[in-house]
């Protein structure tokens, strides 16, 4: 665990110098634009949070011949792949758990009731997002880090596995699937093949928040097995 954590704050170093200033300015804007006007501002916080401190990790190694410094430092080969998924995750969840906050907060404060320009239509539609039941933005910002976390831990395995020249092919190819399946599921439901019914699920936080939990908890086993697979296939290569 040490050596993870040892790899977890090289990474954060690599990056913060760039990702810092702009991290800080995007929170601050979008905490005011989910506490003024609308609670799904927060929702968005992971995504850049992502964006900034990840993706300039994908393919650094390669570019700046970070494996040789790997090779010298005292860790074992596979906590190197174990360190930059648990990286992900940490950093997605910590990021969730302050964007379920502030929406929530801001769905209790309610700060839209006492901006100027009541009947402007920017005011009367932020008015709106306030009607929704407190649970939906925040599982708005849930839903966002689930497929956040997802994404970007299937792309850093498919990065580390097939190589980082091939992880744009392997993108398009991923989307690809995806939007064919898709494609395929609506046209099974227009003929009738599919009735696809939602349960509908209760919208108290009693029953919510073991929900979210539940998912958050899936998210960190699906994590783990990319890690797990990752570092299994690349152990065996050289640094």
């Amino acid at each position: 665990m040490k050596d993870m954590l040892t790899l977890m704050r090289f990474d954060f170093m690599l990056v913060r110098s760039i990702a810092l200033p702009v991290l800080v300015a995007a929170v601050l804007l979008l905490t005011l634009g989910s506490l003024l006007l609308t609670p799904y501002a927060a929702c968005y916080l992971v995504a850049i949070v992502a964006t900034m401190f990840i993706v300039p990790l994908m393919g650094s190694e390669d570019r700046n011949g970070f494996s040789k410094l790997y090779g010298i430092l005292p860790v074992t080969r596979q906590s190197i792949p174990r360190a930059r998924f648990l990286y992900i995750f940490l950093l997605c969840l910590t990021t969730e758990a302050y964007s379920v906050l502030i929406a929530a907060l801001s769905h209790a404060l309610q700060l839209v009731r006492y901006m100027p320009g009541q009947d402007s239509p920017m005011i009367v539609m932020a008015r709106k997002a306030f009607e929704d039941p407190v649970t939906t933005p925040v599982g708005t910002c849930v839903g966002t880090f689930l497929i956040i976390v997802i994404a970007f831990s299937y792309m850093e395995m498919m990065g580390q596995l097939l190589g980082r020249e091939n992880e744009f092919k392997v993108i398009l190819i991923t989307l690809a699937v995806l939007t064919a399946l898709t494609f395929a599921f609506l046209h099974l439901v227009d003929l009738g093949v599919i009735e696809p019914r939602l349960p509908e699920l209760p919208a108290t936080l009693a029953f919510r928040i073991p929900l979210w939990l539940g998912l958050n908890l899936a998210a960190g086993a699906i994590v783990a097995v990319f890690g797990g697979i990752t570092a299994a296939r690349v152990s065996v290569r050289e640094l």
